[in-house]
């Protein structure tokens, strides 16, 4: 895994700025799981209704950044909390929580679905 691959924040706050719909979020939280910095969780806040919207990012083995929307908290004042980033095997995990609740959320996917190493 080379330098030029890894996700730093300023660029991922370029990323937000530069992608149209990402303009209107805020960074709140960026995490990474162990030993890697190519893929991680952004809890990104709405600047106008303050609502939560957690991403998965990564980039490819091309370099290009990619995401997915995993939790969008948009009809909710209840904002995201605990998350969880971490790899088992072939397979990369969000967890996250719902403020006020005690109820671990989660997704996964492959490596080779986002077409990581």
């Amino acid at each position: 895994m080379g330098e030029k691959r890894e996700i730093d924040k300023k660029e991922l706050e370029l990323y937000f700025e530069k992608d149209g719909w990402l303009r209107n979020y805020e960074i709140v939280e960026s995490i990474y799981p162990e030993n890697r910095k190519d893929i991680c969780a952004i809890v990104g806040r709405s600047k106008k209704d303050a609502y939560d919207t957690l991403y998965l990012l990564w980039k490819n083995k091309e370099g290009d950044i990619k995401y997915k929307k995993i939790e969008d908290r948009k009809f909710s004042s209840d904002h995201l909390k605990g998350v969880r980033l971490y790899e088992e095997e072939s397979v990369v995990i969000v967890t996250w929580q719902i403020e006020d609740s005690d109820i671990r959320k989660g997704y996964a996917t492959t490596k080779e679905n986002l077409g990581i190493e």
